[in-house]
């Protein structure tokens, strides 16, 4: 396969991306602009690689997913099956701060957690499988050792989002119950 060089990001002329004028991304030497034409803010750039981004705070959301108690807290449902919850709770600090400056600039907050029904109807046998794994783990909607309520329930402390991060009135919360189509 021949491979083509890309021009230098100074060499660039505006292109645009999409269907119409007012439905277009554009791309320039100073970065990629998702910014639909008029934009109903003040776009807002943002540093970023292999180039920065200017969007419109008021024409997209922060979608912050899984940072919920029984995924990310050390006696939630991951860490009593013995699962290292280290990996995820690195990014707490980082979302912490970057919720605070999306909402400082007016934007919308989406929580997207796992929140299965108390009697699992939602559930697959080969996700009720996966999530169990023996006759005695603790499964979706089930008890732990460490009793925090049903495990991965919406409404339970689990499926909470963890204390470190803010739901503030305004934000959406969406629950899911699977990982994929």
């Amino acid at each position: 396969m021949k491979r083509t060089s890309v021009p230098s990001r100074t060499a660039l002329e505006p292109t645009s991306f999409g269907p119409s004028s007012q439905n277009a991304w554009t791309l320039t030497a100073q970065g990629v602009s998702l910014v639909r034409k008029p934009p109903r803010t003040k776009a807002v750039r943002l540093d970023a690689l292999p180039q920065s981004i200017e969007i419109d705070i008021a024409r997209s959301a922060l979608v912050v997913v899984d940072m919920q108690n029984d995924f990310c807290h050390p006696k939630g449902w991951f860490g009593q099956k013995g699962i290292s919850v280290k990996p995820m709770r690195k990014p707490i600090p980082a979302i912490a701060g970057l919720l605070l400056a999306w909402r400082a600039a007016g934007g919308a907050v989406l929580w997207l957690n796992w929140g299965v029904r108390p009697d699992r109807l939602n559930l697959s046998p080969t996700v009720q499988f996966k999530g169990k794994r023996a006759a005695d783990g603790v499964g979706y909607a089930e008890r732990s050792p460490q009793d925090h309520g049903l495990s991965v329930v919406a409404g339970q402390w689990g499926a909470q989002v963890v204390d470190e991060l803010t739901v503030v009135p305004g934000d959406i919360t969406v629950f899911k119950h699977r990982l994929r189509e």
